[in-house]
């Protein structure tokens, strides 16, 4: 999304998606990977990685709302 107009240049043809990557005293908090979705059970690609916690937005949603969301539904941090 570009921070001064709103508006998401990602082509219509992309699968959307969004991320948050946390910094705390010079270091980023990564979350592992897990081998299945916690909320649908569906196989997760790379399984074990470590990535920012983040994945597909629903469809018309705002990529900061589905990175908080994400951020939630993963950590279970509110922010």
């Amino acid at each position: 999304m570009d921070a001064h107009t709103g508006i998401d240049p990602t082509p219509s043809n992309f699968d959307r998606a969004a991320a948050v990557c946390i910094f705390h005293k010079g270091s980023i908090c990564l979350g592992r990977r897990p081998e299945k979705c916690l909320i649908t059970g569906n196989p997760i690609a790379f399984p074990g990685h470590w990535s920012a916690f983040g994945g597909a937005l629903d469809e018309e949603e705002n990529p900061m709302v589905g990175a908080v969301r994400e951020l939630e539904e993963e950590t279970q941090i509110k922010i």
